[in-house]
C-alpha cells in the first residue's frame, strides 16, 4: 500500500511538473521568444565627459575636448558630466553599435552585459549626423550578438520591441507596434531626423542607441530619439540604413588608408532578411582585378571567416596587417578562392584640398604663433590666407581664424584636418568651428560653406 502511494505521488508530481512546464510554453509567445533570442546581445552603456562650464564662454565651446586644456584652465572649470544609454553587439569581437549622442566625445565609456558584468569600452568611430557610433570591447572570448533583419518591408501596425536601459533601468522591455514609416522629425523648424521608423513602444531616455525589434528578435531599427511632450511616441533609425553607416564608420578605405579595388553591394536573399555581399564593380588593373576579381561574386569568407554582409567584410578586414587577403567567393555555380593584396590610399594633402576646396591657405597652428593672432593655444588650423570670391570668403571667414573642428571631426593638426576635409568633400555644404580674436573677446561659432563645384 505505502508503495502504491509513493508510486502515485510520484505520478502526481510528474504531472505537475509536465502541466506547469506546458503552461510555461504556452506562456512564451513570439515577444518572449523574441526577447530571449536578442537580450544577452543588449548591452546597457555609461559615460563620462569633462565638460568646461566657461565664465563667460558658456558650454557650448571648442574647450569641452582635452585638446584645448590649456587655453580651458584660464577661462573656465572642468566638471564631470555623465549620460545613459543603450547599445547592440554585432560581432563576437565586441563591436558594438550605440548612438552617436551617448558617446560623442566621452572621456569614459562603461558597458553593462546583460550577465551584469562590466567592461570598460573605446570609441572606434562616430557620425555625429546619422547619430550612429560604434564602441569596442575586448573580454577574451566571443560575445552573443544580435541579428540584423530588414526594414525595407515593414508594416505599419506590426510588432515592434524595444531592449534597452531607460532611466538606468537595465535590460528594460517594452512593445509596440510600427506607428508610421519614413516619418520626419522637426523641432524649430529644423529636420533633426529624416525618413525614420515611428513606434509607441515606450523609449525614455537610456534607451538611445539600443535595438529595436520584430518579433523573431532581429533588429529592425536603433532607437534614436523621443518627443519629451507626448507619450508613446518614439523614433529608430531603420537597419537598412544603420547598417550601411556602420559600415561606413567601419569602412578600411578611410581608416586603413587601402584599397581592394571594387565596390561591394549587398543584396537580400529572396524575402529573408539574409543578405548576400556582392562585387559591384572591380577597378580595371586594381588590386582585386590582378587577383582575378568579377563583377557578381559573392564574397562568402575572408581568410576564412564567414561574411554575410557589409558589417562582417569590414569587421574582418579590422584585423588585417599585411600581405594576400583570401577571399572565398562563389561564382555562378562554383566557388573560388582570390588572393588580394590591398594597396595604401594616400593621405590627402592638406594645403591643396583647402585650397581646391574651400580656397583657404592653412598652417599648423604652433603657439610661436599665438601672439600674432591673440590666441593662446598651440593646437588647431591656423588660416593663413582667405582667396577673393572663394567659397570661404563668401562665408565671412578671415585670416587668422583657428579651425578647430571640420564638421564633426576634431583637426588638432594638418592630417587630422585633411582627412576631415576628405570625408567632407563629397557633400554640398562644409561646416568649420573657428576660433577669433574680436577685440578683448575671443569668438568661437560655427561657419557654414557652400562648396562650388
Amino acid at each position: 500500500m505505502k508503495r502504491a502511494f509513493t508510486i502515485i505521488a510520484v505520478f502526481a508530481a510528474a504531472s505537475a511538473s509536465a502541466f506547469a512546464e506546458e503552461r510555461l510554453d504556452l506562456r512564451r509567445d513570439a515577444i518572449v521568444k523574441a526577447v530571449e533570442k536578442a537580450a544577452p546581445a543588449v548591452v546597457n552603456i555609461s559615460t563620462e565627459r569633462v565638460v568646461q562650464r566657461g565664465f563667460f564662454f558658456g558650454d557650448d565651446n571648442p574647450f569641452n575636448d582635452p585638446l584645448f586644456d590649456e587655453f580651458t584652465r584660464r577661462f573656465s572649470r572642468p566638471e564631470i558630466a555623465t549620460s545613459l544609454g543603450s547599445g547592440g553587439i554585432f560581432s563576437p569581437d565586441g563591436y558594438i553599435f550605440t548612438n552617436a549622442h551617448v558617446v560623442n566625445r566621452a572621456s569614459k565609456i562603461m558597458v553593462t552585459f546583460a550577465d551584469g558584468s562590466q567592461h570598460s569600452a573605446d570609441l572606434v568611430n562616430v557620425d555625429v549626423a546619422s547619430d550612429l557610433a560604434v564602441i569596442k570591447v575586448s573580454v577574451g572570448k566571443p560575445l552573443p550578438v544580435l541579428v540584423f533583419g530588414r526594414s525595407d518591408d515593414l508594416m505599419v501596425g506590426e510588432k515592434a520591441i524595444a531592449v534597452g536601459n531607460p532611466f538606468g533601468l537595465s535590460s528594460s522591455v517594452t512593445e509596440g507596434v510600427i506607428s508610421a514609416l519614413h516619418r520626419d522629425v522637426v523641432a524649430e523648424g529644423r529636420v533633426l531626423f529624416k525618413d525614420i521608423l515611428q513606434t509607441d513602444a515606450l523609449i525614455n531616455p537610456g534607451n538611445s542607441g539600443g535595438p529595436l525589434l520584430n518579433i523573431f528578435g532581429e533588429v529592425i531599427g536603433v532607437t534614436t530619439a523621443m518627443r519629451a511632450d507626448a507619450q508613446g511616441i518614439g523614433f529608430a533609425i531603420p537597419v537598412d540604413r544603420a547598417r550601411r553607416s556602420i559600415g561606413g564608420l567601419l569602412d578600411y578605405r578611410k581608416g586603413r588608408r587601402m584599397s581592394f579595388g571594387f565596390d561591394l553591394e549587398e543584396k537580400y536573399v529572396d524575402s529573408s532578411p539574409a543578405v548576400r555581399l556582392v562585387v559591384k564593380s572591380v577597378d580595371a588593373a586594381g588590386p582585386a582585378d590582378k587577383a582575378g576579381c568579377k563583377a557578381g561574386d559573392v564574397i562568402l569568407a575572408v581568410n576564412g571567416r564567414q561574411v554575410s554582409g557589409v558589417v562582417d567584410f569590414m569587421v574582418a578586414i579590422l584585423s588585417y596587417r599585411e600581405g594576400e587577403v583570401k577571399l572565398s567567393c562563389s561564382r555562378g555555380s562554383r566557388d573560388v578562392v582570390l588572393a588580394v593584396t590591398p594597396v595604401t590610399i594616400p593621405k590627402p594633402d592638406p594645403i591643396k584640398i583647402a585650397r581646391d576646396l574651400l580656397g583657404l591657405g592653412v598652417q599648423q597652428m604652433e603657439r610661436a604663433l599665438a601672439p600674432d593672432v591673440g590666441v593662446d593655444i598651440d593646437k588647431g588650423i591656423l588660416i593663413s590666407d582667405v582667396r577673393k570670391d572663394s567659397p570661404a570668403a563668401g562665408a565671412g571667414v578671415m585670416r587668422s581664424d583657428i579651425i578647430l573642428q571640420v564638421n564633426d571631426a576634431l583637426t588638432a593638426d594638418l592630417e587630422s584636418f585633411a582627412l576631415a576635409l576628405e570625408s567632407a568633400a563629397g557633400g554640398n555644404k562644409v561646416y568649420l568651428v573657428i576660433l577669433r580674436r574680436k577685440g578683448s573677446r575671443i569668438y568661437q561659432g560655427p561657419v557654414e560653406i557652400t562648396v562650388r563645384r
